[in-house]
């Protein structure tokens, strides 16, 4: 989980890698749930995660050769390290 409780349209969008205006029409959509706290609007992680499950090209149980139920990295994970399947340093 998160390390924070709620996220800012900006964090989301640096997260996913999307412009900041794709996050709040997700969230005025309905898509994504969000609070409004004055004039920004923010997000829980556990409605994070339920929208990236949501959206999912394939069930977590789709493989049938995987014994092991799929899981998306944790999202704070992911914060720490942008690139979860990237397992190693990488010199370019």
């Amino acid at each position: 989980m998160l390390s924070k409780p709620f996220m800012t349209t900006h964090e989301i969008a640096e997260l996913f890698k999307v412009n900041e205006a794709t996050v709040r029409t997700r969230m005025h959509g309905g898509e994504l749930r969000a609070i409004r706290v004055g004039r920004e609007f923010r997000a829980a992680a556990k409605d994070l995660e339920a929208f990236i499950n949501a959206h999912a090209t394939q069930s977590a149980t789709s493989d049938p050769e995987n014994n092991a139920t799929r899981q998306f990295p944790d999202l704070g994970e992911c914060v720490r390290r942008p690139y979860p399947w990237v397992r190693e340093a990488v010199d370019l």
